[in-house]
């Protein structure tokens, strides 16, 4: 898989030439009085301090020990319509691997050209010229249409000789994640569904990274670990060879080089984000499907009669760093998915609307999109620098339940060429929560 790639947004920054951003970022994150996360057990805090003395360590050794510079992370974002096409060249041009985890894939018989319906095709065909090509499809147990269309995807992915494998019925994996000839990486809010692929408002990112693809093969052998076959006799799953030829197809893709890259998968989500946060200077962007505050009645609410729980949930306890943040003067704005688009109509209620009222009493501005439009996507973005990207829901089961995957990107020129104009653009239509939007209320 090709990496000669256009890279963009190298600066000259003296200091950051001679030490990894990954280095500035610890430092930051370390010394501000409002850096630590509030520990779920004693070994979480330990473990929390340990690694950002690691980071400190890494970037002196940079410095001071030969041979041992950290390449930059290369990124290319691929939101809205931008990502089928990004992620069809990727399918069709693979020579090795190809690992997805997907949780909501339709096959649409009545449009055999839709872009899932050739999303799905060229897996399949790539299995048939010899890739090796391995899927993690969601099981629902509480969604019958959701777990019929994926079941039928399967059966077809696994007649082309993919190998196919379903999650556990209790668990939800809510990832989209695609990995390609191991050293290729696609991170989204994006299921394989028309509404996704050509409606929605979605974000994307695809990381040119040996590192991030050793990562989340780990990740997906996880995965594939709790899974089981979909069709025993011929699903086979094969390590593959521990080398990549070096031959490489000249994609023509546009990298960005990033500063850092942090990984949020599953209950890493909440610990990972909540210094960056801490470390804001001057403003955070939510754009989120929706977000849910539980007030007394969360999950954990009741566990043991007469007893609060041992802590909110991480979605209630992220609202709180939204409104400490704004108290010390960074502006915060949410913006969530109002939609009243033909049949589909999601008003803000329960869970959402406790969330948008707390956050507005706490002084964060609270919007809701245009409706004639559908926002799925799952995004932040801190002082215009940094953004994450990824499948992570701001609710209980999200955060604390799902498998989920996102990424943390600190790449200021990719964020205030790409991400600043998207989320400008959102707002911009945008009203706030109480008001009236293109006639919605």
């Amino acid at each position: 898989m090709s990496q000669s790639l256009h890279i963009r947004g190298r600066h000259g920054k003296t200091l950051r030439n001679l030490f990894p951003v990954s280095f500035f970022t610890g430092v930051r994150r370390l010394f501000s009085s409002r850096c630590f996360v509030r520990p779920t057990l004693p070994e979480d805090l330990i473990v929390t301090h340990a690694l950002r003395i690691l980071t400190l360590l890494s970037g002196l050794a940079v410095v001071f020990l030969p041979g041992s510079v950290r390449a930059d992370e290369v990124v290319t974002p691929i939101n809205d319509r931008d990502y089928y096409p990004a992620v069809l060249k990727l399918i069709n041009e693979a020579e090795h691997s190809i690992r997805a985890c997907l949780y909501q894939v339709t096959w649409y018989e009545e449009y055999p050209g839709s872009s899932s319906n050739n999303l799905v095709d060229a897996l399949a065909n790539a299995a048939r010229r010899g890739v090796e090509v391995v899927a993690v499809i969601d099981r629902s147990s509480f969604r019958g249409d959701h777990d019929e269309k994926n079941q039928f995807v399967a059966e077809k992915l696994a007649e082309a000789g993919v190998s196919v494998y379903l999650d556990p019925d209790e668990v939800q994996s809510h990832q989209k994640l695609l990995i390609v000839d191991r050293d290729v990486v696609v991170v989204a809010s994006i299921n394989w569904s028309y509404y996704s692929l050509d409606k929605n408002r979605e974000v994307a990112t695809i990381l040119w990274s040996p590192e991030a693809g050793r990562r989340y093969e780990h990740y997906f052998a996880r995965r594939l670990a709790d899974a089981e076959p979909f069709a025993t006799d011929r699903v086979v799953y094969n390590e593959l060879a521990e080398s990549i030829l070096d031959d490489r197809n000249e994609l023509g893709f546009t990298g960005w080089a990033s500063e850092d890259v942090e990984y949020l998968e599953n209950r890493w989500f909440y610990h990972r984000l909540v210094p960056s946060l801490r470390a804001a200077e001057t403003s955070i962007d939510v754009v989120q499907s929706y977000a849910n505050s539980y007030g007394d009645s969360h999950p954990r609410a009741g566990n043991i009669p007469g007893r609060p729980a041992a802590k909110p949930p991480e979605t209630d306890l992220l609202a709180d760093e939204l409104i400490a943040a704004a108290a010390r003067g960074v502006k915060v704005r949410v913006l969530m998915d109002y939609t009243a688009d033909g049949d589909f109509v999601r008003e803000w209620k329960g869970g959402t609307l406790r969330m948008a009222e707390k956050l507005e009493e706490g002084g964060v501005e609270v919007y809701k999109d245009d409706p004639s439009e559908q926002i799925h996507a799952k995004m932040l973005m801190i002082d215009s620098e940094e953004v994450v990207i990824g499948s992570t829901n701001w609710s209980f089961e999200a955060l604390e339940m799902n498998n989920e995957v996102s990424v943390l990107i600190d790449a200021p020129v990719m964020v205030e060429e790409v991400y600043v104009p998207w989320v400008t653009d959102l707002f911009e239509r945008a009203a706030k929560w109480d008001e009236d939007v293109n006639g919605a209320n």
